[in-house]
């Protein structure tokens, strides 16, 4: 056997392992993948709720604040203006 056929043969073997080695990486991928969508939007909710929980805060720290509601005040001030 020539060192030349040897090589076409080992470059074979090469491209069938490599082929095993891309096929077990996206069985694992296409496994974890519901995992990762679940998590991530677990953590965009997160997020929301803790933006909406902000907005309520700062509501009620207006309204402690003025005795009313932001939008109150904007119907005060249209009635202070002249017609």
């Amino acid at each position: 056997m020539t060192k030349r056929g040897r090589l076409h043969r080992d470059d074979g073997f090469l491209m069938a392992a490599l082929l095993v080695a891309m096929t077990v990486m996206l069985i694992v991928m296409a496994a974890a993948l519901p995992a990762w969508q679940t998590a991530s939007r677990r953590e965009k909710e997160a997020e929301l709720i803790f933006r909406g929980k902000q907005y309520a805060r700062a509501i009620s720290a207006f309204s402690r604040k003025y005795g009313r509601l932001s939008a109150d005040r904007r119907r005060a001030d249209q009635r202070a203006l002249p017609p």
